[in-house]
């Protein structure tokens, strides 16, 4: 059965989009980005690249449970939108 776990995030600036393609690259299982129909996998930085301009919250695709996803939401936790 697969598993996904979502949230939104924002991102500013270089450096977050740094920080949450680390994040994902250490974790075990996939993780895509969403915006409108673009789908974007968060482990290729040149992908997320093209994120740079985008000022609205980005919707984050984690496939695995919540338990296995706590490592990247506790990395990437100052970037979640709340709703």
């Amino acid at each position: 059965m697969a598993f996904k776990t979502k949230v939104k995030i924002r991102m500013k600036d270089i450096q977050d989009i740094v920080r949450v393609s680390d994040a994902a690259l250490s974790m075990p299982f996939d993780i895509d980005l969403a915006i409108g129909h673009y789908i974007i996998d968060a482990k290729s930085l040149v992908g997320m690249l093209s994120l740079l301009n985008i000022k609205k919250a980005i919707r984050v695709v984690m496939y695995a449970t919540e338990e296995e996803a706590q490592p990247f939401l506790r990395s990437i936790q100052p970037l979640i939108v709340r709703a």
